[in-house]
């Protein structure tokens, strides 16, 4: 296939985001209409809303990426879109737009999974692995580890029973009193805390296993707040917001790293938005440190965008996946 540009749109979730990018993987241009603001209110998403404002949004935002990227119309000659898994309404939004923007302009629609958008976000940067690699998937809605293979076949490992790495700290982070996303109000206030005064349960320790549960760590969080409420001063939180963090991270990378041992690898892609945490980004050179090639996008591409959907695709092509 003769490509030149290709539109990538993700609506998965709460963001909409759209963008442009060359057949090489270079972003010409990256646009996200964040929700976050509105569903502080809330302590967390309205798929009601977020679909219509996905519907009131992206048109929009379309025609903003395409102006913003200095091409023609004529020049896009593909498009590639976020179909599973996620909100429906919200799916359903960035996939009708697509189909009807590969009908009218008559070029290929590409269909991708946006697990395998995070997988990829860096697909064609010159430090992402072009070898079998275990990848590990750490968000607000999946902590899961993958291997791909030397022919580029993705399995799934292990994956969460329960809350997903990102849930809990939004879940915990509420419990504080932290609006939505508390996931990064705790990372803020994480800065100034110890890591090591308060300890928090790891599911599944001890066994030879590549699944998570965090079930148990809110549980034990949760208790921990409500006993010391009245006592707890900003060094406290602090303290807290450190340690957990700390258990966090060191659950997804002894995990990903038990991965990495079993199928006799020692490169590993993290994506999500979970990635973008600063204990979880310190932690990772330590697994440098041992030896390990670790692949971990920029903060901005680490949480939902439409520029990982577009290397996920050219990926499909040059791979010939399609």
């Amino acid at each position: 296939m003769n490509l030149k540009y290709i539109l990538a749109i993700e609506s998965s979730c709460d963001d909409c985001a759209v963008a442009i990018l060359d057949t090489r993987g270079k972003i010409l241009s990256d646009q996200i209409y964040s929700q976050i603001e509105l569903y502080s209110q809330f302590g967390g998403i309205v798929p009601e809303i977020a679909s219509r404002l996905h519907l009131e949004k992206i048109a929009f935002l379309i025609k903003k990426t395409i102006n913003d990227s200095n091409i023609k119309l004529s020049e896009i000659n593909l498009v590639a879109v976020t179909d599973q898994p996620g909100l429906i309404g919200s799916l359903l939004i960035g996939v009708q737009f697509a189909k009807g923007f590969s009908q009218g302009l008559q070029i290929p629609l590409i269909k991708i999974n946006h697990i395998e958008g995070h997988l990829f976000a860096g697909y064609g940067e010159l430090d992402f692995p072009t070898t079998a690699f275990i990848g590990l998937i750490a968000s607000g809605g999946h902590s899961s580890i993958y291997y791909c293979n030397s022919n580029d076949e993705i399995e799934l490992l292990g994956q969460t029973r329960d809350d997903a790495a990102g849930e809990a700290l939004d879940k915990i982070g509420r419990l504080l009193g932290f609006n939505y996303p508390a996931g990064i109000e705790i990372d803020r206030c994480a800065q100034f805390g110890n890591p090591y005064r308060f300890h928090f349960p790891i599911a599944f320790k001890s066994e030879d296993s590549l699944e998570f549960s965090f079930s148990g760590l809110k549980t034990a969080a949760k208790d921990m707040i409500e006993q010391n409420r009245t006592r707890f001063n900003n060094q406290d939180i602090a303290d807290f917001c450190a340690s957990l963090q700390f258990i966090i991270s060191k659950t997804l990378l002894t995990k990903a790293k038990l991965a990495c041992e079993k199928y006799n690898t020692k490169t590993l892609v993290i994506g999500g938005g979970v990635a973008a945490n600063s204990r979880l980004r310190l932690d990772v050179k330590q697994l440098t440190e041992m030896g390990f090639s670790v692949y971990i996008p920029p903060k901005l591409q680490c949480t939902d965008n439409a520029s990982m959907i577009g290397r996920a695709a050219i990926r499909r092509l040059d791979k010939s996946k399609i």
